[in-house]
């Protein structure tokens, strides 16, 4: 399928699972992080599900966020990762590791404009042997409004190395869309949201999508402590093969530190890259 249907906008949760990211601010000319633990269940249904493959799993995540802003300028850089409990199933998702950069320029009071790329690996076997390792890039936006804050990516991810196949069975040459939207609630309450959709290849050239929609609710345990509850649902499927898709559903809780400059926050993210690998080139291929 190619990429032409529009995004139905909603609210999901934002970066890995159970650790949400907002959209940040930026007047400051110091550093500062982020640092995202996180712990998600997860269920696997569909017709890809089968044989030696989990269908469920457990998995901790993490993400260190460092950015800092220089004049109208804002550069942030990310490190983040995944390990599952898959154990001794054969074709599972196992672990990823990922990096990002992000640069944006402030526009005007309210709208910035920005471009980020990156790489991933991710782990598809019980015995280590199936990786895949992808790029990414594209351009981002971030809007400020009063009744919420707006983030939106639009790129694409490619690559075809790895000992999975070549590194051929993993989803890639992908064009991808992500907005996500945060709202507080309260002082100490708020709602982060995601919706997602990209259109690729997997398993040797087969035409993919994948969607990616949930929700996460934040709470402020105090100026540097953010803990969350999040719940999100991935679809993948192969075109034209109903035997060949699968649903994803993910329960994770999450606790967010935040140090350094305040001005400075480094609240960027990604789509979730090393899902999209490592359950495409696992269970779903």
């Amino acid at each position: 399928m190619k990429l032409t249907t529009a995004l139905s906008i909603c609210l999901a949760a934002a970066a890995s699972a159970g650790s949400p990211q907002g959209i940040g601010t930026s007047n400051g000319s110091s550093w500062a992080g982020d640092l995202n633990l996180g712990y998600s269940l997860s269920n696997l249904s569909g017709g890809a599900v089968g044989g030696p493959e989990e269908d469920r799993y457990n998995a901790a995540d993490f993400e260190l966020q460092l950015g800092r802003n220089i004049g109208d300028y804002f550069f942030q850089a990310d490190l983040f990762g995944e390990m599952t409990d898959v154990g001794h199933s054969d074709d599972s998702y196992r672990k990823g590791l990922g990096a990002a950069f992000h640069l944006m320029r402030q526009m005007n009071d309210t709208a910035s404009l920005g471009v980020f790329f990156g790489g991933l690996t991710t782990v598809q076997d019980n015995d280590g042997s199936d990786d895949s390792d992808r790029m990414f890039i594209g351009i981002e936006s971030k809007l400020d409004r009063s009744e919420a804050d707006y983030y939106l990516q639009v790129g694409h991810l490619f690559g075809g190395n790895g000992s999975d196949d070549n590194g051929n069975d993993s989803f890639t040459d992908a064009t991808f869309v992500r907005i996500v939207a945060e709202r507080a609630l309260n002082d100490k309450f708020s709602l982060t949201g995601e919706a997602g959709y990209a259109d690729g290849k997997v398993d040797n050239d087969s035409d993919a999508d994948i969607t990616n929609l949930g929700i996460a609710l934040n709470y402020s345990i105090s100026d540097a402590l953010l803990a969350s509850l999040s719940c999100d649902m991935i679809y993948y499927a192969q075109a034209n093969n109903d035997n060949q898709e699968l649903s994803e559903f993910i329960v994770g809780i999450g606790l967010s530190y935040t140090f350094g400059d305040e001005s400075s926050s480094t609240n960027l993210g990604t789509p979730r890259f090393l899902r999209w690998s490592g359950i495409s080139g696992g269970q779903l291929e």
